[in-house]
């Protein structure tokens, strides 16, 4: 699914105040409400993996370092769930 897609269904939920949840697998085993989300992620759907785009200095604060880059794979929005 495609950012363009999402916008589009979100926007044709009527209450706008619902909860957001993300199930923990595709089987429906465990779900949690929607936490964050990072926009400047890369997917590689090959290797099941994600990684930063770029490297930034909030990024290397926060204490990630140049193996956490992908160098390929498609631009990615990621939303993390909660514990």
């Amino acid at each position: 699914m495609k950012v363009s897609e999402l916008i589009t269904r979100l926007q044709a939920v009527e209450n706008k105040d619902r909860v957001v949840v993300l199930s923990r697998d595709c089987e429906g085993n465990g779900y949690s409400e929607l936490y964050s989300m990072a926009d400047d992620q890369q997917f590689s759907a090959s290797e099941g993996e994600i990684g930063m785009k770029k490297l930034t200095d909030a990024a290397r604060e926060a204490g990630f370092g140049e193996e956490d880059v992908m160098a390929h794979g498609e631009p990615a929005v990621v939303l993390w769930p909660g514990s």
